[in-house]
């Protein structure tokens, strides 16, 4: 079987209209549109078996362990700008849309897209093949995994293993969006002279004082995908056993009607005929 994990913010981001205009001339649902042409062209070209769309939650743990954690993201309505409330509009409306799919829409109050991906890939059959569609760079934790790549629908490439450890990588440099600082003074050139070796990292690692190697143990909680707690890990298991017993519904004129209300352009229903075909 092969199987396209979908991180749901990561495509969404890309649909952005450059600005109010832009949306007004596509009847306001700019970004909507641009996701379904996405998405199909991706369809298109992996042909997959199954489709699963991955959706962020809000993920408390890692609040918890690092009270900073994405609070870059946060702002108050004055501060977002109308295009950005046009697209938020756009955003909602994308998901509200995806039940009329033969796609598996996932979501979990405490687990990130990331998360759910993740777990996704890991829980499946060896011999399955994984297509994870992110630009994403934390999520190349999934490539030790037989059968996986992951693509980058900016870049247009499959993305390599990391030459380095990429969460020992990570908690050494932070990553600005999701607000994770890093340790102070090292950059991405020290920080790969750090990993050329398990034994240079660990005499730089027992050369840190406690402060920053208790730093380094936070980060390495919120960042490193196989450390998620197990009681979520136990939701996700859960929402898992629930999606396998639904019946999904497949209304192929419900499908064409929606395209044609929201004027979505070059889009392929015998993908979605033979998705749901699979389901059943």
């Amino acid at each position: 079987m092969r199987i396209l994990f979908v991180d749901l913010n990561n495509i969404i981001h890309l649909c952005r209209t450059p600005n109010l205009d832009s949306s007004v001339i596509n009847g306001g649902w700019g970004s909507v549109q641009q996701f379904y042409i996405i998405l199909n062209s991706y369809l298109k070209k992996f042909q997959p078996d199954s489709v699963v769309i991955a959706d962020d939650g809000y993920s408390r743990w890692r609040r918890e362990k690092y009270p900073n954690y994405k609070k870059n993201r946060i702002k108050s309505p004055d501060q977002i700008e109308p295009i950005m409330l046009e697209y938020e509009r756009n955003a909602k409306e994308i998901k509200k849309s995806l039940h009329l799919f033969p796609f598996h829409y996932l979501k979990c109050n405490n687990l990130e897209a990331d998360d759910l991906i993740y777990l996704g890939v890991k829980n499946s059959l060896e011999t399955d093949e994984k297509i994870v569609l992110s630009g994403d760079y934390d999520l190349t934790q999934v490539l030790k995994f037989a059968n996986t790549i992951q693509f980058h629908p900016i870049k247009k490439i499959n993305l390599p293993i990391p030459e380095y450890d990429i969460v020992r990588y990570k908690c050494l440099v932070g990553d600005s969006s999701d607000n994770i600082k890093g340790i102070h003074l090292i950059g991405p050139v020290k920080a790969k002279k750090i990993l050329v070796s398990s034994k240079t990292f660990n005499e730089w690692y027992q050369n840190l004082d406690s402060d920053n190697q208790e730093l380094y143990q936070k980060m390495k909680d919120i960042i490193d995908l196989e450390r998620i707690p197990e009681e979520y890990i136990n939701e996700y298991n859960h929402m898992i056993n629930e999606e396998q017993k639904k019946r999904i519904v497949y209304d192929e004129n419900a499908i064409l009607d929606y395209c044609e209300e929201k004027n979505i352009n070059r889009f392929n229903i015998q993908i979605h005929r033979k998705l749901y075909q699979n389901l059943n």
